[in-house]
């Protein structure tokens, strides 16, 4: 397979910077984590491959720094921030009370994360989002942790999904965001909106994040369908009037909660009704 950006003869020289302009995106994008798969029992890349593929990681991680070097990929916490959707904050944080991740640092003191480091937090991160908390499980090896996230997901793989929720999977996966718009807009207008978001968003919500925790999808592609269903569901809401004096509610989150697609679920069965949300 031919990727967008490469050196001379497929492979990127030890210590090279790398920074791909936006015109060359498009490349089927790689999950650093996906090159630590030595250390999860899935299918092996060598430090070959790991060059050959560092070009097509830019869509999963724009606009960041990749280095390699002997000791192979090396992301900054920009890059790890995205990836695992933990805060620069939090890492630093770990690394001073944990004393993981140990990352290295580069000439100018920037830390620096290989690609097994990253893969640990995408799986701490993925049970924390189940609710367990990082300090019972941060000191578990990467297998320990992926098997402690397949036992906690639904049993998905055992029965077969509905066909909109396998095909919202598909939408995600191959990052097709005008399609999974289409199929939203779709099922909220034969739906209405209360019906749509009963019966329809709760379960697709269900199956995003089960997908998540088995990791077939990763950060950037779960937030893809978040923002998807917002765009569908604040549409939906602007189409009715504007409420004026009661019932007035007010919808807001916990201090540093970033995670609102829930309040506006409920902004979405209140407004029909004729509530005022603020």
């Amino acid at each position: 397979m031919d990727w967008p950006v490469m050196s001379a003869g497929g492979r990127l020289p030890s210590g090279r910077n790398v920074r791909i302009p936006a015109e060359t995106r498009g490349a089927p994008p790689i999950s650093p984590s996906r090159l630590a798969c030595e250390h999860t029992g899935s299918k092996a890349w060598s430090t070959t491959a790991q060059n050959d593929v560092i070009c097509a990681i830019v869509d999963a991680l724009p606009w960041t720094r990749a280095i390699v070097s002997k000791e192979g990929l090396l992301l900054n916490i920009s890059a790890v921030e995205r990836e695992t959707g933990l805060s620069k904050d939090v890492l630093r944080m770990w690394e001073r009370r944990y004393a993981f991740p140990k990352p290295g640092r580069d000439d100018n003191g920037e830390r620096q994360y290989t690609v097994a480091e990253v893969a640990k937090l995408r799986a701490i991160k993925r049970l924390m989002d189940v609710g367990m908390r990082p300090g019972k499980i941060i000191r578990s090896s990467l297998d320990e942790l992926d098997a402690l996230a397949q036992s906690r997901a639904r049993k998905g793989q055992e029965t077969v999904a509905p066909a909109l929720e396998r095909d919202v999977i598909a939408m995600l996966q191959g990052h097709n965001a005008a399609a999974l718009q289409h199929a939203l807009a779709n099922m909220l207008m034969r739906q209405g909106l209360q019906r749509f978001v009963l019966d329809t968003v709760s379960a697709l919500n269900r199956t995003v994040g089960d997908a998540w925790m088995r990791g077939e999808l990763q950060v950037f592609e779960e937030h893809l369908y978040t923002e998807q269903l917002q765009v569908a569901l604040r549409t939906a809401i602007n189409a009715f009037p504007r409420q004026t004096g009661t019932p007035r509610v007010l919808l807001t989150t916990f201090p540093a909660e970033q995670h609102g697609l829930g309040l506006l679920m409920v902004e979405a069965l209140l407004v029909p009704e004729g509530a005022q949300c603020i």
